[in-house]
C-alpha cells in the first residue's frame, strides 16, 4: 500500500522542482535595477522608475565643505560607503560586458548602463575633491577605459 505522506512528499518535491525551473530571471533583473534606482541620491532623473523616491541627499558633505551629493545609498539606509558602491558598480559593469546580449533582448541595457553610470559619476567627483599624482589612480583610469571601449563595441554589433 502506497503511504499518503510519500505521495504528498512526493507531489510538494515534483512541485517545487517545477517552479524553480519556471523562475523568470528577467523579473528577477527588473527588481535589482528598481532596487539600485530606490538607492540613488541627488536630484533624480525623469526616467526615475521608482516613483515614491524623490530627490534626497541634496547637501550630503556640506557640513564638511565637500560635495558628496550622488552615488548610492547602502541597503536601504542613508549611508554611503565607498568600497561596496564601487564593488556594486563593478559587478554591473561586468555584467554587462559578459550578458549585454541578454540584457539587450530583454530590454534592459538601459537600465544596466544608466546604474553604471550614476555610480561611477559619483567616484568621478570623488577624485576631483582632492587632486594628487598617483600611478595606480592613473592605471584604474586607462582600465576603466578600456573596459568602457569594449562594452561599445560590443553593443555597436
Amino acid at each position: 500500500m502506497v503511504n499518503s505522506r510519500h505521495v504528498l512528499a512526493t507531489f510538494l518535491i515534483l512541485t517545487i522542482m517545477n517552479a524553480s525551473s519556471a523562475f523568470d530571471y528577467s523579473q528577477a533583473l527588473d527588481k535589482s535595477l528598481l532596487f539600485f534606482e530606490a538607492q540613488r541620491s541627488r536630484n533624480l532623473p525623469r526616467s526615475q522608475r521608482v516613483n515614491w523616491r524623490g530627490d534626497y541627499g541634496l547637501t550630503d558633505g556640506y557640513q564638511q565643505k565637500v560635495n558628496l551629493v550622488g552615488g548610492y545609498y547602502d541597503a536601504g539606509d542613508h549611508v554611503k560607503f565607498g568600497l561596496p558602491m564601487a564593488y556594486t558598480v563593478t559587478m554591473l559593469s561586468w555584467g554587462a560586458i559578459e550578458y549585454h546580449r541578454s540584457m539587450m533582448d530583454l530590454n534592459q541595457m538601459g537600465h544596466v548602463l544608466d546604474a553604471i553610470k550614476w555610480g561611477t559619476d559619483y567616484f568621478i567627483k570623488w577624485g576631483m575633491l582632492r587632486p594628487y599624482n598617483s600611478s595606480y589612480s592613473n592605471l584604474l583610469l586607462v582600465h576603466a577605459k578600456q573596459i568602457s571601449e569594449k562594452l561599445s563595441s560590443k553593443l555597436k554589433k
